[in-house]
C-alpha cells in the first residue's frame, strides 16, 4: 500500500490504493538524469527511459507542485493504477521524492497525435505517420479512441463509470502500430456507484 501525497487536503483521495513505486534514483539512471536528448515533448514533459531489464519506458516530469499539480497527479495515479484497457496509456508506477512528482508509463515515445498532426514534431514516425494517414488508417484510430471512452464509460461489478474530461488530440498517443492510447487522466472523474450523470460548475480541460 502506497499512500497518497497530501491525501489529508483532498478528502475524496484519502483511500489507499496498490500502485507501482520506482525510486528517484532508478528513474534519473533510465532517463539519463532527464538529458534533453531523451525528451520527447518540453510542453508535455515527457522523457523517453530505458530500465535495468531493457524495457523501455517514458516518464512524465511536474515540475509545480502546487494545489492542482498535486490533485491532478494523485488523481491520475489513483484512477489508472486501477483499470487496463488496450486503448489507454498504462501507468507502471510513479514516485514522489525531493519535491518531485513523476509519473512512469508504458512506452510512449512517439509522441501524441496533435504532434503528429500539426507538423512541428519531424521524427521519421511522424513521416510515416503522414504517408499511411488513409481513410483506413484514420477509422482505425478514430474506433480505437471510441473504445477506450466506451470503456471508461462503463459500469460493472470491476469498475465505475470515469469521465475523461480533457479529450483532445494531444492527449492520444500513437504506438509503434499506429494504435491510439488515451493519456492524462489528471482531471478525470470517477462517479460514484449510485450516480448515473455528472455536472460540472466550472470549465476544465482545454479551451
Amino acid at each position: 500500500m502506497v499512500n497518497i501525497i497530501g491525501a489529508d487536503r483532498f478528502t475524496e483521495h484519502a483511500e489507499p490504493y496498490e500502485s507501482g513505486y520506482f525510486t528517484l534514483k532508478l528513474i534519473k539512471a533510465a532517463t539519463q538524469n532527464f538529458n534533453p536528448a531523451n525528451r520527447i515533448s518540453k510542453f508535455e514533459g515527457l522523457y523517453k527511459g530505458v530500465l535495468p531489464d531493457g524495457m523501455k519506458i517514458t516518464v512524465k516530469r511536474i515540475h509545480e507542485l502546487d494545489y492542482y499539480c498535486t490533485y491532478e497527479f494523485n488523481n491520475e495515479v489513483k484512477i489508472l493504477s486501477t483499470i487496463r484497457h488496450q486503448n489507454l496509456v498504462r501507468l507502471l508506477g510513479h514516485c514522489s521524492e525531493d519535491n518531485q512528482c513523476l509519473l512512469v508509463y508504458e512506452c510512449i515515445e512517439n509522441g501524441s497525435l496533435g504532434s503528429a498532426l500539426s507538423g512541428k514534431a519531424k521524427t521519421s514516425f511522424t513521416e510515416l505517420l503522414r504517408k499511411r494517414l488513409n481513410w483506413g488508417t484514420k477509422m482505425r484510430i478514430s474506433l480505437g479512441i471510441a473504445n477506450g471512452l466506451a470503456f471508461l464509460h462503463q459500469k460493472d461489478e470491476s469498475k465505475s463509470v470515469i469521465v475523461h474530461r480533457d479529450i483532445k488530440l494531444y492527449n492520444i498517443f500513437l504506438d509503434r502500430f499506429l494504435d491510439p492510447k488515451i493519456y492524462y487522466f489528471g482531471l478525470a472523474k470517477r462517479l460514484g456507484a449510485d450516480d448515473t450523470h455528472y455536472t460540472t460548475h466550472r470549465a476544465c480541460g482545454t479551451l
